[in-house]
């Protein structure tokens, strides 16, 4: 039997996925129980509504220096999930029951946010209470956090302090207007990578501000924007490539050393003559800007396979856990700037 000092260096290398392995090991062998408790937890995917609540559990009754885990990706949607917004009977599913069950009052609440009654009846609130309950209790140790939000969610960041967080990686459609969030918002100086979907950059948008609050040292951004086209997009992105020297409150951090930017899916021009037009120049101001901008990397447009909401959600999960399981194992996740764009055509 070899020394268990050595099967430790064996659990070591091999759990990293999505924690199957770690699990399964633990159920081999005494030896190997003892030998995998230490990395069974490092790596882990949770999918699903009912499991995440059910993790949320477990790392509450667990003591603390149990809860070593470094690599968490969250999914609050799969393929088997119920279909919240048109099943009459969700309300009364046993993943809803399990997260209403697990809600507690002033326990990370935002600030400002809605209230106890109003939580306890919407599936968002209750989500974004149970992942925050899980962020809670891994917060000392999580370097790594990707979690999908299938739906809006009505906040830009949760309002959990994490200390040690290297990478996020946020997707799913989420508030950007409302300014009271800011001064509440939790400061991760730790935090060097964030790429977030559904983006949108406008005027009285609070997303760049937001950041900076949020994460005063990132080094690398990545956005997918959903309004390319916005006549005003490049001044935009010059607060982030190039940040004012006069030192404005909530200045976008002039750590950045690479910003990747996302346009989304590829959307059919029409007939109408103008509107390409329209679109063509705004590409082109957006193109020739992030060509002149050495920080800057532009991606080429994604192709959405089908257009039904169910493929979509599919399509968009499995991005962000193949991105995950990549960045893992030492790849370069989407920080991968081969599928830059290098025309317009």
């Amino acid at each position: 039997m070899l020394p268990l000092e050595l099967w430790m260096n064996i659990c070591d290398i091999a759990c990293d996925d999505g924690g199957h392995t770690g699990r399964s090991l633990s159920l081999v062998s005494r030896v190997l129980y003892k030998a995998s408790k230490p990395y069974k937890l490092r790596t882990v995917a949770v999918r699903g509504e009912l499991q995440i609540v059910n993790f949320a559990r477990l790392l509450e009754s667990l003591p603390f220096d149990s809860c070593d885990v470094q690599n968490i990706y969250i999914a609050s949607w799969t393929p088997d999930s119920p279909d919240f917004e048109n099943d009459s009977g969700y309300r009364s599913s046993p993943s809803f029951r399990a997260m209403v069950a697990l809600y507690q009052p002033g326990i990370c609440d935002r600030i400002p946010g809605p209230e106890p009654e109003e939580i306890v009846e919407d599936r968002e609130e209750l989500l974004a209470h149970a992942i925050s309950r899980i962020l809670t209790s891994i917060s000392s140790t999580v370097r790594r956090v990707y979690i999908f939000f299938d739906s809006y969610r009505d906040f830009t960041f949760l309002p959990v302090k994490i200390s040690r967080l290297e990478e996020l990686t946020l997707q799913g459609p989420f508030e950007c207007s409302f300014k009271g969030y800011i001064p509440h918002l939790p400061v991760i100086p730790t935090l060097r990578r964030l790429k977030m979907t559904h983006a949108t950059l406008y005027d009285n948008g609070t997303l760049l501000d937001s950041i900076a609050v949020y994460a005063p040292s990132l080094t690398h951004l990545y956005l997918r924007v959903y309004n390319i086209h916005d006549a005003r997009m490049v001044t935009h992105l010059e607060q982030v490539v190039n940040p004012p020297s006069s030192n404005p409150p909530n200045q976008f951090p002039s750590t950045i050393q690479r910003f990747f930017l996302h346009p989304g899916q590829r959307e059919p021009l029409g007939p109408c003559g103008t509107g390409y037009g329209i679109v063509m120049s705004a590409k082109r101001r957006v193109y020739e800007y992030c060509n002149r901008q050495p920080k800057m990397v532009l991606l080429k447009e994604q192709q959405l396979l089908n257009h039904q909401e169910t493929n979509r959600l599919t399509q968009d999960q499995q991005e962000g856990e193949t991105e995950w399981l990549d960045r893992v194992n030492g790849g370069l996740g989407c920080w991968d700037d081969s599928n830059r764009m290098n025309s317009l055509i």
